[in-house]
């Protein structure tokens, strides 16, 4: 015969108060938007050196992540 352990159904509330509980318990913090956003720039590449976006088919990749 299975041992069978009945455990009291997670309700939303009761998940989002264990989960605000366990934040606090390892000081979490929790991420913001960032205001200097741009999502028609979000795929630029930018070089820390010269401070100037970079073409991304020049970057090198190891493994390769997009097919040619």
């Amino acid at each position: 015969m299975p041992l069978i352990i009945k455990y009291p159904p997670l309700t939303k509330p009761g998940l989002r108060k264990k989960l605000q509980s366990w934040r606090q318990d390892v000081l979490a913090r929790m991420p913001i938007p960032n205001p200097s956003y741009d999502p028609e720039r979000a795929g630029e590449w930018w070089s820390v050196r010269t401070g100037e976006p970079i073409v991304s088919d020049g970057r090198k990749r190891f493994p390769p992540t997009e097919k040619d």
